[in-house]
């Protein structure tokens, strides 16, 4: 499953550039966790996206996607192996949770054509969360595992600028135009069900780890996007 999705990404890009109006992005974000999602996490999630977008109506509009990460809580703790079958023996875990934000947004350039371009957006999918266990030492025992949890659903509406980088450097376009990408969105996102493992705790089981809140995020975004 994961080749597919890393040729997909590989693949993707190449099969757009003979189009006109597409928009390929990438940059980092930085989600401030409101309310009870952030008494339940160890940090603001940080992490990377993938945006992919067509210019519509007059260049004005654009209808995008977004694929990112963001990870938000990386911990060490022991495990007693009593549901292996090995009780009394521990095993030293480190674990990282985070989610996986998959969302549409529709862009309406306030200005268009220029170095300076502020626009509004909004936005809808979704954020699944998982977590990555793995041993900090060799074990016959225990074997590292991955594991999906609950998937919240996300919508919310946002504002930011392009940069049109060639025209603020040289006053005109770079043969390929790039523009750096900076926005802000309030993400209103469903109650679910996730992990935030407890430092250094002594555990036999997974359970403990789970906490369940609304999931409602301010993210801010700065990347960098090639229009072709």
């Amino acid at each position: 499953m994961c080749w597919r999705v890393v040729l997909f990404l590989l693949l993707f890009p190449i099969s757009l550039q003979a189009q006109k109006g597409i928009n390929l992005g990438f940059g980092f974000n930085n989600f401030k966790a409101l309310s009870e999602f952030s008494d339940n996490t160890t940090r603001n999630p940080l992490g990377v996206s993938f945006l992919a977008s067509k210019d519509l109506k007059n260049k004005r509009f654009q209808l995008g996607f977004e694929l990112g990460v963001g990870l938000y809580s990386g911990k060490r703790y022991f495990y007693e192996t009593v549901a292996e079958g090995y009780p009394g023996n521990y095993v030293n875990l480190y674990e990282e949770n985070g989610f996986i934000l998959y969302d549409v947004y529709l862009r309406y350039k306030l200005l268009k054509e220029k170095t300076l371009m502020p626009f509004v957006e909004a936005k809808a999918g979704a954020s699944t969360y998982f977590s990555i266990i793995r041993s900090m030492q060799v074990s016959e025992v225990y074997e590292d595992d991955s594991y999906i949890h609950d998937t919240a659903l996300n919508a919310g509406i946002g504002l930011g600028t392009y940069v049109d980088i060639g025209k603020l450097f040289t006053g005109k376009n770079w043969v390929k135009k790039t523009l750096l990408n900076i926005s802000a969105n309030y993400l209103l996102g469903s109650q679910v069900r996730y992990r935030n493992a407890v430092a250094y705790e002594v555990v036999d089981t997974f359970e403990s780890g789970f906490r369940q809140s609304k999931t409602t995020t301010l993210q801010y975004h700065i990347g960098l996007v090639l229009a072709f």
